[in-house]
């Protein structure tokens, strides 16, 4: 019985020691190039996808299928921070190129982001990930979802007066925090809108709410208890993103799917903006800088980064300029310094 222990035992070793010299001495994979990369998101489940890091052109993100859904600026800079369905992504040269962020918000889209003025704190939202808060630009993420029912986000707000004030659409409710998202309370409306895809905080008033939906934009005067629909007359296209702009609390810019819409006063009047060129799809979201509050930052569908003088947009000159690509004088994101191979799979 010994004996056939130990003839069991070496065969084994030889085993093993034949499968480690096949390992070491075979020859490794072929590099990996877009097209692979491109090929094996066609054939991979969600769960296997691989995803792109180092440079890579918006137009190499769309044909992975990342389309952008939402936007946030990190300021000095700035540092564009771009929500897709391939995850979250930086530019540090106007949304020319991007970087992948966090390889854990990869394999679930990211659908929703959304930033304080001066870009330091962050929320994001995905399949899968839950609700994450940051309070450094990205680096490190705490989930803020506990309370919260199971049902989708489907709109996420800031306030611009302060980054502890937060606003959630999810299922059918009104999910507001006062203290950065550690506690929730949930108003369930007594007069629902249309499904939401949008929110907005009146920045002094602070009982008054605005939600773009899916027929135009309501209002709440009541911290969403009642909602209100659009004055007859009033666009009723779906309103995928809706900003206040700096210094003007009673005004409010909207961006649809038929293009982006400025509102004045009570919402009883509306004014069609200049639109970004039709390839470049609809409006996603809107910014504002901490020194550049003269200029209207603005995310699309298609991934680029447009900007517009506000004062133009309030008041249009005549022969004014419209959108146009993002050229400001950057300063890198650290995840932007370091070197990168083509591709990787590594957080920076």
């Amino acid at each position: 019985m010994l004996k056939f222990n130990r003839f069991v035992f070496g065969g084994a070793l030889l085993v093993l020691g034949m499968l480690a010299s096949f390992l070491f001495l075979a020859p490794g994979p072929p590099p990996v190039s877009l097209q692979g990369v491109r090929q094996a998101v066609s054939r991979a489940a969600p769960a296997t996808w691989f995803y792109p890091r180092g440079n890579v052109l918006a137009r190499d993100l769309l044909a992975l299928g990342g389309h952008f859904h939402g936007m946030a600026l990190l300021w000095p800079g700035p540092t564009v921070v771009g929500a897709t369905h391939l995850g979250i992504f930086l530019s540090g040269d106007g949304g020319a190129s991007w970087q992948l962020l966090n390889p854990d918000f990869s394999v679930h889209g990211v659908g929703r982001i959304a930033a304080s003025r001066d870009g330091k704190v962050l929320i994001v939202e995905g399949e899968g990930i839950g609700l994450k808060r940051s309070e450094d630009g990205g680096a490190a993420w705490t989930p803020i979802h506990r309370g919260l029912p199971p049902h989708e986000v489907r709109a996420l707000a800031i306030d611009p007066a302060g980054p502890d004030r937060l606003l959630l659409w999810i299922g059918d409710s009104l999910a507001r925090s006062e203290d950065g998202g550690r506690r929730w309370v949930l108003v369930t409306p007594r007069s629902a809108p249309p499904p939401v895809l949008s929110l907005a905080f009146h920045p002094t008033r602070h009982e008054r709410l605005y939600a773009g939906t899916e027929r135009g934009v309501w209002v709440s005067r009541d911290d969403g208890l009642t909602w209100s629909p659009p004055s007859p007359g009033a666009p009723t296209a779906p309103v995928l993103s809706l900003a206040v702009p700096p210094g003007h609390p009673d005004l409010l810019l909207a961006g649809t799917a038929e293009g982006p819409l400025l509102a004045v006063l009570d919402l009883s009047r509306w004014r069609l903006l200049p639109t970004p060129p039709k390839n470049l799809g609809p409006i996603v979201a809107f910014a504002f800088g901490v020194r550049q509050q003269a200029t209207v930052f603005a995310m699309t569908h298609q991934g680029q980064v447009v900007t517009h003088s506000l004062q133009d947009l309030l008041s249009p000159a005549e022969g004014a300029a419209g959108w146009k690509a993002l050229d400001l004088e950057v300063t890198a994101h650290p995840c932007l310094d370091s070197p990168h191979g083509e591709f990787g799979f590594d957080p920076c």
